[in-house]
């Protein structure tokens, strides 16, 4: 999913909550303990015998603990591709999508 114009990553997850019919669960914890819930979440996962990644991994912590920012002017720097749609619409779009494969596939 990408449109045309910059978005943060927090209202990404918005909007696909609001597609979802969810709501964002903003969750915050210090970085230290957020570390070490990641480090013991996937020491129990891998002692489970696990081959997925837990949700709470020591990469998902910096990566979700950062308001980072979506920006596409990369692809259309070095492939010259565009966006066109607004986000709201492309991810309404790809939920709807995923919703109707999840319910083909058995889900």
């Amino acid at each position: 999913v990408a449109g045309h114009d910059p978005i943060t990553q927090r209202e990404l997850y918005t909007l696909y909550a609001k597609a979802a019919g969810r709501r964002v669960q903003p969750f915050f914890a210090p970085y230290r303990v957020a570390f070490a819930g990641a480090s013991i979440a996937e020491r129990l996962s891998q002692l489970a015998g696990r081959k997925e990644e837990p949700v709470l991994s020591l990469i998902s912590v910096p990566v979700f603990g950062q308001d980072f920012t979506v920006d596409s002017s990369r692809a259309a720097s070095e492939l010259g591709w565009q966006g066109t749609a607004d986000y709201e619409r492309a991810v309404n779009e790809s939920v709807k999508w995923y919703l109707e494969h999840e319910k083909t596939n058995g889900r």
